[in-house]
């Protein structure tokens, strides 16, 4: 699990799963609601929007569990850029470690397995994924 700021971001895409007594009216009415209300801010360089599933069967509940008995629920799954921030992070901390711990973390991979290139191809390109997330990230600011 990674820590970020939901309110500093970006959504790529929502996929809202709705489970129990669901209509598609009701479903098409909140989901303009956040749009008119721009509580969800979307990314401009990517087709973005809302999917959504509905399953008429409610959620089962344990007896004697924590949860209680709803009639409908609803689940978001998205995609942000939120994951910038994080990938950041990584690349400071990874940088400001001393040459000898880097050589470490690299020696622990190369003994599970990897080899010299793997290990430089990995780092060149988690480096241009990092940057590619933080361009993008700060143009949407």
């Amino acid at each position: 699990m990674v820590k970020c700021d939901p309110r500093r971001v970006k959504y790529m895409t929502c996929c809202m799963m709705y489970r129990g007594y669901a209509v598609p009216q009701d479903v098409n009415a909140a989901l303009a609601t956040m749009k008119i209300a721009s509580t969800i801010q979307f990314v401009d360089w990517c087709p973005a929007g809302f999917k959504y599933g509905i399953n008429d069967q409610p959620s089962t509940v344990v007896p004697g569990a924590d949860l209680a008995k709803v009639m409908c629920a609803c689940c978001m799954i998205s995609n942000s850029t939120a994951i910038a921030e994080v990938f950041s992070r990584i690349d400071h901390t990874f940088c400001l470690r001393p040459p000898l711990c880097r050589r470490r973390h690299g020696r622990g991979r190369i003994l599970s397995g990897w080899t010299l290139q793997e290990l430089g191809k990995w780092i060149h390109s988690a480096k241009a994924l990092f940057g590619q997330f933080l361009t993008s990230a700060m143009r949407d600011t």
